[in-house]
């Protein structure tokens, strides 16, 4: 849950600096920074407007880097970062049009980050404001990037401020070019990083990511599936788990699954048939993904695809962390898929009454109950009935054939007027009739 805020300072904000109101340019007794509502419903969806959200941030002052704790607080209708108004002499410069940035590591609490302000001329800001990753600042007054996202962004920052930007990490070294020559041509070997990018990018929304791998697990002969949606504050960034009591996988198995392309046999009415539906559904949303599976009285294996690692296209199976061993724990038999380093949505789910992680919650309930209720209510041919949960919760059926407020309509005669020769030239097709179709 890594993001780069970026906003450009308007006059009412700049009362945040002492300086500032030292020199007499202080139009407004605001004395804090806005932050845009949109933007912290992505940074920290799990907040609640009442709620405040603690940061422990470093900051320039004139004796170096410093450190205090502020606070994002909800008002009428943004939030304010509030907690810190610096006295330090090197705000001077301060004036409409500078550029705040922040780089925020919302994955816990207190969140963790730095930010610093650049004059208006200053070439950062003209670098960053010229960027196309950065060009929405240009309609709208705050924008945060997730990660890669920002990649060119924080290079910038980086390179101009080390001390209090991270610079993004490496690319993965392409992979060679050639690699052997045939009789007849080249071998070319793919990228793995930038083709998993593109894999990624199939159109699928986390729903649908998920209802995937329901899909697997019910293939599997599952009859109970939880679904285990992490708090993005929780310490572990923006994670899920989906667990099932399927059959399980042997080492072999779980190989051949995590190759692009497997030759796994599918059912005739099974979503998958390319040997893709795990892969891609997983780094639709997470940029790392692991599969834990068993088989009846064995010990159970794993491997990890994680993107920024995939050199030679080799799936890891370093022991897991403590935390990660929790959450894809299994019983007798079965298998789970952890995604982590999940990506949040470009625009965060709105409810009211609810916040933007409880949202989330409540679109996929609603589409997990719709696409499978017929598993759900135990009517699928050749299928015990199924179980859903996400986060305890079970999912209901929802069956818009079967819903008891649907009723079957009656045929009726629907008539058309028409003039007088109209229907003395189609005397002989009788009168003009519809009937409505039957639902």
């Amino acid at each position: 849950m890594r993001f780069l805020i970026l906003r450009v300072l308007t006059h009412s904000e700049l009362g945040m600096f002492h300086e500032y109101r030292r020199q007499g340019k202080e139009g407004s007794k605001q004395r804090a920074i806005n932050f845009d509502w949109d933007v912290v419903d992505r940074v920290f969806p799990a907040a609640k407007d009442s709620e405040t959200i603690p940061m422990k941030l470093r900051y320039d002052t004139d004796d170096g880097i410093g450190e205090a704790h502020q606070w994002l607080k909800r008002q009428d209708k943004n939030w304010r970062l509030e907690g810190n108004c610096p006295k330090d002499k090197c705000y001077s410069f301060v004036a409409p049009g500078c550029l705040f940035a922040m780089e925020i590591e919302a994955g816990s609490t207190p969140a963790v980050g730095s930010w610093a302000v650049f004059p208006s001329d200053h070439s950062v800001t003209k670098k960053i404001l010229a960027d196309g990753e950065s060009s929405r600042l240009a309609k709208s007054a705050m924008i945060a990037l997730h990660d890669d996202e920002g990649h060119r962004t924080w290079q910038t920052l980086s390179q101009a401020r080390s001390d209090l930007f991270t610079a993004p990490k490496k690319e993965s070294p392409p992979a060679p070019t050639l690699v052997s020559s045939i009789q007849k041509g080249v071998e070319l070997a793919p990228n793995p990083s930038r083709l998993v990018k593109i894999l990624a990018a199939v159109g699928h929304t986390m729903p649908s990511a998920v209802a995937d791998l329901v899909d697997n697990a019910i293939s599997a002969d599952s009859t109970h599936i939880a679904i285990t949606f992490g708090r993005p504050d929780s310490g572990h960034g923006r994670w899920m788990s989906i667990a099932d009591n399927g059959r399980g996988m042997d080492s072999a198995t779980l190989s051949e699954a995590m190759r692009i392309g497997s030759s796994s046999e599918y059912e005739g009415n099974s979503l998958g048939k390319y040997g893709y539906g795990l892969k891609g559904a997983s780094w639709s949303q997470a940029k790392v993904f692991t599969v834990v599976t068993k088989c009846n009285g064995t010990q159970p294996n794993h491997l990890t695809w994680d993107v920024d690692d995939m050199d030679g296209w080799i799936a890891k199976s370093e022991p897991l962390e403590p935390w990660e061993q929790e959450v894809t724990a299994l019983g007798n038999h079965g298998t789970v898929v952890l995604w982590k380093d999940m990506r949040p949505p470009q625009t965060m789910p709105t409810a009211r009454g609810l916040d933007p992680f409880s949202s989330e919650i409540m679109l996929l309930e609603r589409h997990l109950a719709l696409v499978f209720h017929r598993f759900l209510e135990g009517k699928a041919a050749g299928r015990n009935k199924v179980t859903i949960t996400i986060n305890g919760n079970r999912v209901e059926p929802n069956n818009p054939i079967g819903h008891p407020l649907t009723s079957a309509y009656d045929a009726k005669t629907i008539r058309i007027p028409a003039s007088a020769d109209h229907q003395s030239a189609r005397s002989d097709a009788g009168p003009w009739r519809a009937t409505s179709p039957s639902r």
